[in-house]
């Protein structure tokens, strides 16, 4: 796989190429709002894990104290094995730790953090019934947030959201493949047939798009405004009703889904999907806009190969 080097192409954006939502706000609101209605009638959006929930404030609080996330971290049994197997990697040197705090320093705060936030994800959504491969599904999530984070920081200082956000981008289609599985089955067969965004076919067949649930969800779960803003606008991060900011994080998301997509991790890639197409998509092009602070450098061997052995954690835990 080739090295993507420094983003350079200019940017020449046309407005018509965006993901475009084929009815106003105003027409898909009421079929938003009842299918939104449905799944939270049916309680059907599990809940933050507890102990992940009690992590989240102290993890953006440098005066937290690894003692603090050692006591907390020891409430959840599969937390602890899945912080103390990455403190076990041969990139930390190999070896057992005896105590989580220990794994906690080995690893890092930064790794702690996405550990941290894999397994909640993973906790909430594991036992939703839905035929859906989950491997493919956690490598393009995990790929995208690698991605994102690193985009970002091209432009901006990461705050730790940006891996986050890329994170729980997609979980909006595991609801809706629950929740509307005929329907998702219909846009599916669509999108093999059509030479349409999966975005713009959603909109057709269920009136709303999968972004919409992901950001209801992050919403329940409590990620922050920023987080949900940008996860709602993924494919449309030049949207006028977001700030600077936000469409920073929107579009570090959008090119990385891209660039997933390029390196075939994704549930829907139902037609090939080529570096051009990166090169000549909105995403690319709009970056171009934002300042740069740093160069950035995306091995792609790497990123897959360092996923691989973060799925192998999650697996094992």
């Amino acid at each position: 796989m080739p090295q993507l080097q420094k983003l350079s192409t200019p940017f020449l954006r046309n407005h018509q190429e965006k993901t475009r939502i084929h009815m106003g706000p105003a027409e898909r609101d009421p079929i938003l709002r009842a299918a939104l209605e449905r799944v939270s009638a049916e309680e059907s959006i599990p809940p933050f894990p507890t102990v992940c929930a009690s992590l989240l404030p102290l993890l953006n609080d440098p005066d937290t104290t690894v003692k603090k996330f050692e006591d907390i971290v020891k409430m959840d049994a599969s937390l602890c094995m899945a912080v103390l197997r990455a403190s076990h990697s041969a990139i930390f040197g190999g070896g057992e730790m005896e105590t989580i705090g220990d794994a906690i320093r080995r690893i890092g705060i930064k790794r702690f953090k996405k550990i941290v936030m894999t397994h909640a994800i993973n906790s909430a959504v594991k036992d939703l019934n839905v035929r859906t491969n989950w491997d493919l599904f956690w490598f393009h999530s995990i790929l995208v947030a690698r991605l994102t984070e690193k985009l970002h920081s091209a432009c901006a200082d990461n705050t730790g959201m940006e891996y986050i956000a890329g994170l729980v981008h997609d979980v909006g289609k595991l609801f809706i493949q629950k929740f509307f599985p005929d329907s998702y089955s219909h846009v599916i067969t669509e999108v093999a047939a059509r030479q349409l965004t999966f975005e713009q076919i959603e909109s057709d067949v269920l009136g709303f798009c999968h972004q919409d649930v992901s950001a209801l969800i992050c919403n329940k779960w409590q990620l922050g405004d920023r987080l949900v803003s940008a996860v709602l606008y993924h494919h449309d991060p030049t949207s006028p009703d977001l700030s600077e900011t936000d469409s920073l994080l929107a579009t570090c998301i959008c090119l990385a889904d891209d660039l997933a997509n390029y390196c075939g991790a994704n549930l829907e890639m139902l037609r090939n999907f080529h570096f051009e197409d990166v090169q000549e998509g909105y995403a690319w092009r709009f970056m171009q806009t934002f300042p740069r602070v740093r160069s950035v450098y995306i091995d792609v061997e790497v990123e897959v190969a360092e996923i691989e052995e973060a799925l192998s954690e999650m697996r094992t835990a």
